[in-house]
């Protein structure tokens, strides 16, 4: 079936905004499912979107959202892999630089910064579910992406300015810390049923680990290896987004 494009825009809409309000995936279908059949039949009829939802559509989605059960089991799975993902990439990239002394603010502060943005991520798709307007959605995300940066930023800065170790791993602790921070990452590649955290991690520690082993300068190593990590990873979301569109 082939909607306007109104009603697909309310549909993602929906989608997004039962995600963000901790609504259980599967249910979530069933309803765009249930949800699409009785729009085509409307618009076969001649009749708008408007006829169906009403003039208020974030009233509309309120409605299926006071209807449906908070998906306990599913955020606690999407907050611990979460942890363990930042967790992970941290780890994979102070063993590669031979830095894996943590202190207190480390230990505590990623997974509470985690958490953080993960509840601030839920209000922004609550929010942008109803934004019309792409440019607003767009400033709405780089400001997350800036607060969320600035989190960390704040929490290695206070690290270096305050912070103790209190652990300390030697060469074969250093082993054990990229395996599993590779176990995370195949796990949660299993977990989501996507490459993107396999792909990633390796075009953004591959090139800079593969280059300390050249004559090349130190600051020279880390801009190449920034360029291959961006084109690298930008290439690869491209041909993904180019199959899903393929594919709607």
């Amino acid at each position: 079936m082939k909607l306007s494009p109104e009603s697909r825009k309310f549909i993602e809409d929906l989608r997004l905004y039962l995600f963000s309000t901790g609504k259980s995936d599967q249910e979530i279908e069933d309803i765009v499912a249930e949800l699409e059949d009785h729009l085509w039949e409307a618009e076969k009829k001649g009749k708008s979107i408007i006829d169906i939802i009403g003039n208020s559509p974030k009233e509309y989605m309120e409605q299926f959202a006071n209807e449906m059960k908070f998906d306990i089991k599913q955020w606690t799975g999407y907050g611990a892999m979460m942890i363990l993902g930042v967790f992970a990439f941290v780890l994979m990239g102070d063993v590669i630089n031979r830095d894996t002394d943590y202190s207190w603010f480390e230990l505590i502060g990623y997974p509470l910064l985690t958490v953080c943005f993960l509840l601030l991520l839920m209000k922004t798709m609550k929010f942008l579910s109803g934004v019309r307007k792409k440019s607003v959605g767009w400033i709405v995300l780089l400001l997350i992406s800036a607060i969320q940066i600035g989190g960390f930023v704040l929490l290695i800065w206070l690290d270096n300015r305050y912070g103790e170790t209190v652990i300390h791993f030697n060469s074969t602790g250093n082993i054990v810390l990229f395996c599993l921070s590779a176990l995370i990452f195949i796990g949660g590649s299993i977990w989501s049923k996507s490459l993107v955290l396999i792909v990633i991690p390796i075009f953004l520690y591959l090139p800079e680990y593969v280059l300390m082993f050249t004559p090349l300068k130190e600051d020279l190593q880390m801009v190449i290896s920034h360029l291959i990590s961006l084109l690298g990873i930008l290439i690869y979301l491209f041909f993904v987004n180019r199959k899903e569109n393929r594919f709607e």
